[in-house]
């Protein structure tokens, strides 16, 4: 079993649960305004990015107050879920899980967060319109204007 160690994790806060945040978004503040709703995804796919060039930052905030306005939602969103009380559990218990198959605790306790944040996405696909919000924001950043154009 994994105790608390006190430490903070080394992992990415931007997890990519995409699905996740679009359909938060367009739930909360809907669908609307575009650039809101891209907004609240570009830190996923930031980090994703960063994740994927040796640590390359893009700098998001500042380009356009509506993506500003999206990005600080998606931040929110990241604080409202890490603050459930069932958060840390669903988190040991995935690493515990982990470890329990061979896997080194560090990497285990890394490995959770990400985890963690993936299903939430998972369990959207099993839905309709999720799914769809998603794609209809897909389908505006690559056939329309927005504010990173």
């Amino acid at each position: 079993m994994l105790a608390k160690s006190g430490r903070k994790p080394k992992y990415n806060k931007e997890m990519p649960n995409i699905l996740v945040h679009s359909h938060v978004t367009a739930e909360v503040l809907g669908e609307e305004i575009p650039d809101v709703h891209l907004g609240s995804v570009l830190p996923d796919f930031a980090g994703m990015y960063r994740d994927s060039h040796k640590g390359l930052r893009i700098i998001l905030k500042g380009r356009d107050p509506l993506l500003d306005r999206g990005i600080s939602f998606h931040e929110q969103t990241d604080t409202v879920f890490d603050d459930q009380p069932e958060v840390p559990k669903i988190k040991t218990d995935l690493a515990n899980q982990l470890v329990g198959v061979g896997v080194k605790p560090d990497a285990a306790r890394t490995s959770s967060h990400f985890i963690a944040d993936v299903f939430l996405d998972g369990v959207l696909l099993d839905y309709d319109e999720p799914r769809a919000a998603y794609t209809r924001l897909a389908d505006r950043v690559l056939n329309s204007t927005t504010a990173l154009d």
